[in-house]
């Protein structure tokens, strides 16, 4: 149920049934199915590229199949809404492996998570660099946030790279020692394989723009490709450096998307319609798969 109220406080909190079908009445241009049907489409994709990048990682634990990856990243969605900055999809993820590799999942997952944000890290230095010349923007928060973001993806490619070197490490202190001495898994994971998952998470965050960028076309937002590029990859930047709970996550976004698409657009309603769409199309959708998942799953019945 609280899933439930989550989507709903999402899709009619601030606005109505009518209200939300004249939005999108009003802003959607003629000819625009095409971009509206290709967002649909790409919307299985994204999840399935997510799966297969998770399934690469957990096949180090057991040969799980690729059902399952995809069953727990659909599941990771839904637990994940009501919690700051997704964190609950570690928990939703776990769900869906044996007991005893649950540990290692986690650390996995969080592989998984550090990847994808690497990928928008890189990405988004260099589109707010663009941004920033294309734009003439004098706003100092910006250069701030290219140098944090540079610094961050520094730390985060020597981490990524360098489990194995790392775990040792962290073994030194006491109270994780008992924890990290059943992560087997992670310092044999090889440079080729992590190379492998960071690739796939820059596919995968390449298809997420191609996605926004075809429903901001299709709800008369008209960028070019070029300006589509540097403020998408801006905007997905600023979104990973602000915490946020995936139920408020709506108007934390609207602010950001307003901020660098209102630079190349005026049709702030079509922009609004277009964050609303595909908060719809990659988590609110997803999320409901994900509830199926979960009622599929006796964890709240003691086994016989």
């Amino acid at each position: 149920m609280l899933l439930f109220y989550a989507l709903y406080r999402q899709l009619f909190g601030k606005l109505n049934g009518d209200q939300l079908i004249q939005v999108f009445s009003q802003s959607r241009p003629a000819k625009s199915h095409a971009y509206i049907l290709a967002a649909i489409l790409l919307m299985p994709f994204n999840w399935i590229l997510e799966a297969h990048k998770w399934r690469r990682l957990i096949l180090q634990l057991a040969n799980y199949p690729f059902s399952n990856a995809l069953r727990g990243v659909l599941l990771g969605i839904s637990v994940s809404l009501m919690t700051p900055n997704r964190v609950g999809e570690f928990g939703g993820r776990i769900l869906v492996l044996k007991p005893e590799h649950r540990i290692e999942g986690v650390a996995l997952t969080l592989t998984s998570s550090l990847s994808q944000m690497l990928a928008t890290l890189l990405m988004g230095i260099i589109g707010l660099v663009a941004f920033i010349n294309y734009t003439k923007a004098e706003n100092p928060l910006l250069i701030y946030a290219c140098a944090f973001s540079a610094v961050c993806a520094l730390i985060g490619l020597f981490t990524f790279f360098n489990i194995s070197k790392v775990i040792p490490l962290l073994r030194r202190i006491k109270r994780l020692q008992a924890q990290l001495v059943k992560l087997k898994a992670l310092p044999t994971l090889s440079k080729s394989l992590l190379a492998e998952i960071l690739g796939i998470a820059i596919t995968r965050y390449l298809l997420f723009a191609l996605q926004f960028y075809c429903l901001l076309t299709a709800l008369g937002v008209g960028l070019s490709p070029y300006q589509a590029a540097i403020s998408i990859s801006s905007i997905y930047l600023f979104q990973t450096l602000i915490p946020s709970i995936a139920i408020t996550h709506l108007s934390i976004r609207g602010s950001i998307v307003l901020y660098f698409l209102t630079y190349f657009s005026a049709n702030q309603i079509g922009i609004l319609a277009s964050i609303l769409a595909i908060w719809v199309l990659n988590l609110g959708i997803p999320a409901l798969f994900g509830l199926l998942v979960l009622l599929q799953i006796n964890i709240f019945k003691n086994e016989d």
